[in-house]
């Protein structure tokens, strides 16, 4: 699975014709149905009867439903069409929505749910306290849920409105995956190990370090003896600073020019302890390269931090 560039996990999607047998089926705007929705992880393969009248398993039925795309939709942003469909396919992979973590004290849930059941959502209550009340005990054990740390950058997270969070400031409402949803699919589908010859991502060469706000190094970027570019972070979960810089990183092969970033690391993300970035490049030697800059809010043209010749 990929972040926009960056290999998240072993997960690798094939689409097939419609005439094919799918595990997703995708529907839009059916009977100009505008709600989005999608079932949860093996659901999708469960014989549950749904919204057509016919099981999951039927190829005829669909299982993943976009309601409110349209001419007008744009790309990105809190509705978009990248962020939305990211979503959807994180409950493809088995993932709740993040702002029911009960370990979440952030936000009013009675005041939020009192809104969704007003105008201009008039959602029922009922559905309104499925989607935005913290799972139950029982939910818990139904589901099969397993917690990490509460993640309000998190692409599962909901926007919520200043007005209904503790600390009256908007949380969620992110249009792309967090470093807690890239180590989160990373754990529950895991690249394979060959146990003939295991390869440690730290093991290798590091080529830049970047330092945190404090002027601490943190984040170590290692070629491993793979080829393959990981970030190491030195302080696990933390992220490199509140700003949203980012770092690129570009890759030139051999006799080849620079061209599109191939990964973006941003500076508020807090990360795991070994990140992989989804780049093979086997540095100057092999005639590959490696080239960093940061790109400061506002900033149209990113400082050059290291080149490798």
């Amino acid at each position: 699975m990929k972040n926009r560039g960056c290999v998240t996990s072993v997960i690798k999607f094939k689409f097939v014709s419609s005439t094919d047998n799918a595990d997703i089926r995708i529907a839009l705007n059916y009977n100009n149905d505008r709600n989005t929705y999608t079932y949860l992880g093996t659901m999708l393969t469960s014989p549950i009867t749904n919204e057509t009248g016919l099981l999951n398993t039927d190829q005829k039925s669909f299982n993943m439903h976009y309601g409110w795309f349209d001419d007008n939709t744009t790309d990105y942003g809190r509705n978009g069409f990248s962020g939305t469909v990211l979503h959807e396919f994180g409950h493809a992979l088995g993932l709740q929505h993040e702002h029911k973590n009960p370990i979440n004290s952030t936000i009013r849930v009675s005041a939020y749910i009192s809104y969704l059941t007003g105008p201009p959502n008039n959602w029922s209550e009922a559905n309104a306290k499925s989607q935005a009340a913290f799972f139950t005990a029982q939910e818990d054990a139904y589901y099969e849920n397993k917690y990490t740390t509460y993640d309000p950058l998190s692409i599962m997270h909901y926007f919520v409105d200043a007005k209904f969070t503790n600390n009256n400031v908007a949380v969620g409402g992110s249009d792309k995956l967090s470093a807690g949803d890239i180590d989160f699919i990373g754990t529950v589908y895991p690249f394979p190990k060959d146990p003939t010859n295991p390869v440690d991502p730290t093991i290798g060469t590091t080529i830049y370090t970047i330092n945190n706000s404090s002027g601490t190094p943190q984040i170590d970027i290692v070629r491993g003896t793979n080829g393959l570019i990981s970030l190491v972070n030195r302080q696990p979960g933390n992220s490199l600073n509140s700003t949203n810089q980012k770092y690129l990183i570009f890759t030139r092969t051999k006799n080849g020019d620079w061209y599109n970033v191939a990964y973006i690391l941003y500076s508020n993300s807090p990360l795991g302890t070994t990140t992989s970035t989804g780049i093979t490049n086997f540095g100057p030697s092999k005639g590959e390269s490696i080239m960093i800059e940061r790109q400061d809010p506002g900033q149209s043209l990113g400082t050059l931090l290291f080149r490798e010749k």
